[in-house]
């Protein structure tokens, strides 16, 4: 399965963890809706997992990342809120 694949390549010390965060987080925004419950969450997974969940882990991400998706909403309109630490509704309140 792909995200067994990213999961493994994610924990290769030549891959850049930063860059396997930016694809999912991709996948999780643009396909996420169309994807099957388990899938997505398996994908929601994987993303908690590489970023962490807790807020110190969850800062780091947002302050050391500049991810094009946590500025935008569902529909792809450019939001100018501060992100969500709430992994249920994602950053900007996804």
């Amino acid at each position: 399965m792909v995200i067994d694949t990213v999961s493994k390549l994610s924990q290769k010390p030549y891959v850049d963890k930063k860059r396997v965060i930016e694809i999912v987080i991709q996948i999780l925004h643009y396909d996420g809706k169309r994807l099957p419950e388990e899938t997505r969450k398996s994908w929601e997974g994987l993303r908690d997992r590489l970023s962490g969940t807790d807020f110190s882990s969850l800062m780091e991400r947002y302050v050391g990342m500049d991810i094009l998706e946590d500025k935008l909403d569902e529909e792809g309109n450019v939001v100018e809120s501060k992100p969500s630490t709430d992994r249920k509704s994602g950053p900007a309140g996804r």
